[in-house]
């Protein structure tokens, strides 16, 4: 039975969900979203994993940075040899073992009082131990005036008393360590931070390395261009051809094969092009309900995931077949665009955030998991997900300075 509670919040939901022209379900009393296509395969829609859909407070484990309350500035990340999950809460960075689920280390920034600080990047050092990576704001809703580098040790400590601030965004780190901003400057991050500055370049809004270190493509989404880079020498080798659109994306395939570029306005396509013939016409991803806002390309590089307002599609490239789709069943002003999509499990696995919520499909099994927060969670903005293969659990940073940790 319900009580007075639930049923009032449902109510509420449900009521907020029409003024917003959504659909929504209960399914063992939570409320997901209707769907109008489930990633079916074989025309069977995805099933339910066991004790699946969640809401946050039924995770397995949880790390809080941010006590008692939270002040909105929060980020979480997990090192790419998956030992150690790392937070910021805009002043301190936190190490915690994701063995023991227990604090390493906590230190300070040293960020300027005038920064603001946003989002998280950890990379694995050649030298060991890890680079510690966040973004500087002078002011909200402003583009981010430097980026804040820390290294640790391999105890975890940092080995400098102070910050390096690299000018700009981060934007891209190649595998070789170069870090390209979103004002043009590529720094040398095992280098010490030798720079070389991109020639002519416009305003970016996205950048994306080749495997090999070398080319790095950029989008600008007001100046309505696209470009290929020496990043060694900063030179433009390539202009491609004027969109009049406002580009939003960009990304390499990770063999390299392919540059794909999102276009706006009401172009609404996103053009695909071979790197060994940019001059050939390009592949053409159309038919999408607004600018496509999300891509991923596979780890493979086989499949190509693309998101619009209310959907995420898969695709096989170069062949343009279309695999499988997600897709809410409303549609309207109150549907917002899939974030975050990565694939994971040597792509078994997809996984994307809607809005608050993570959702998680597995292609062999036909099985989704969704994780969804309560009806009074405090919440803004998702921080992203992360998954730890051999531990079968997934990593959430929540909109709530919370890191979630759940088993699949």
């Amino acid at each position: 039975m319900w009580n007075l509670n639930t049923i009032c919040a449902f109510v509420g939901l449900i009521q907020a969900a029409a003024a917003q022209n959504l659909r929504y379900e209960l399914v063992n009393s939570i409320l997901v979203p209707k769907l109008k296509s489930d990633f079916a395969k074989n025309n069977v829609s995805a099933q339910w994993a066991p004790s699946y859909p969640k809401e946050w407070g039924s995770e397995s484990f949880k790390y809080k940075f941010n006590e008692p309350v939270p002040n909105d500035i929060f980020a979480g990340a997990v090192t790419e040899d998956q030992k150690y999950l790392v937070m910021q809460n805009g002043t301190h960075i936190r190490f915690a073992d994701l063995n023991t689920n227990s604090t390493v280390t906590t230190f300070h920034l040293g960020h300027p009082d005038t920064y603001i600080l946003q989002g998280l990047t950890v990379r694995s050092a050649p030298a060991g131990g890890y680079d510690v990576l966040v973004n500087g704001v002078r002011h909200l809703y402003e583009s981010p005036s430097g980026v804040l580098y820390r290294h640790v040790g391999a105890d975890l400590k940092p080995t400098a008393s102070k910050p390096t601030i690299y000018t700009g965004g981060l934007g891209a780190i190649s595998k070789q360590g170069k870090m390209a901003t979103t004002v043009g400057y590529i720094y040398d991050l095992d280098n010490n931070g030798t720079t070389v500055a991109l020639e002519g370049m416009p305003p970016i809004s996205d950048l994306s390395f080749r495997p090999d270190g070398v080319h790095l493509s950029t989008v600008s989404w007001t100046a309505q261009t696209a470009d290929l880079w020496n990043a060694s020498s900063g030179s433009r080798i390539f202009k491609f051809p004027d969109t009049r659109a406002q580009n939003w994306n960009t990304q390499f395939s990770p063999d390299g094969k392919y540059i794909a570029i999102t276009v706006g306005n009401n172009n609404n396509t996103v053009l695909i092009y071979a790197f060994d013939n940019l001059n050939a016409k390009p592949i053409a991803l159309t038919g999408f309900n607004e600018w496509p806002r999300s891509i991923q390309w596979s780890q493979k590089g086989d499949l190509f995931a693309v998101s619009d307002r209310g959907r995420v599609q898969v695709w096989k490239i170069p062949s343009l077949q279309l695999v499988q789709k997600w897709e809410l069943e409303a549609s309207g002003s109150g549907v917002y665009s899939a974030q975050n999509i990565r694939w994971v499990d040597d792509d078994k696995k997809i996984l994307f955030s809607n809005r608050d919520a993570t959702y998680v499909y597995d292609f062999g099994q036909n099985l989704k998991w969704w994780i969804t927060p309560r009806v009074n969670d405090h919440m803004w903005n998702g921080q992203g997900v992360s998954f730890l293969k051999d531990k079968g659990v997934l990593v959430s940073a929540d909109g709530d300075s919370v890191v979630r940790v759940w088993k699949l």
